[in-house]
């Protein structure tokens, strides 16, 4: 089934970014392989999304700029994860440090992959039909 511009969009904006859907059609996947299906290839980017063709590399290097969203993320975990710990079991550093990096280390696979659609939603050059 082709996408065509007149087709309403069946999810939001935090939606797609959320489920790495296709910033244009919103139906797509970005993706070539599910999280959980295929975690060795979590990374394996669609050229172009297989639902409105819409490419997924806008220009050489673009994805460098994701690693500041996923650094945010990090800090995110990382704070949450320290302030949680202090307040409700008062770990030792070591147990600190523990209770922050392996978090850390479980959820690169899904930082990765939002990272990513956030940076293409939002600094992505969508079609002229769909800026509004």
């Amino acid at each position: 089934m082709e996408y065509s511009a007149k087709q309403e969009k069946s999810i939001g904006k935090f939606g797609a970014i959320i489920t790495c859907k296709c910033p244009n059609c919103r139906q797509g996947d970005m993706f070539q392989y599910s999280l959980l299906g295929n975690l060795p290839k979590f990374n394996k980017l669609h050229d172009t999304c297989p639902k409105c063709s819409y490419s997924f590399h806008p220009e050489p290097g673009f994805y460098y700029g994701a690693m500041y969203f996923s650094y945010g993320f990090n800090v995110a975990i990382m704070v949450s994860i320290f302030i949680i710990a202090q307040i409700f079991f008062q770990p030792t550093l070591i147990q600190l440090l523990i209770a922050v990096i392996v978090p850390t280390i479980l959820f690169v696979p899904v930082n990765f992959r939002l990272s990513r659609a956030l940076m293409l939603h939002l600094f992505g050059n969508l079609d002229a039909t769909d800026r509004k």
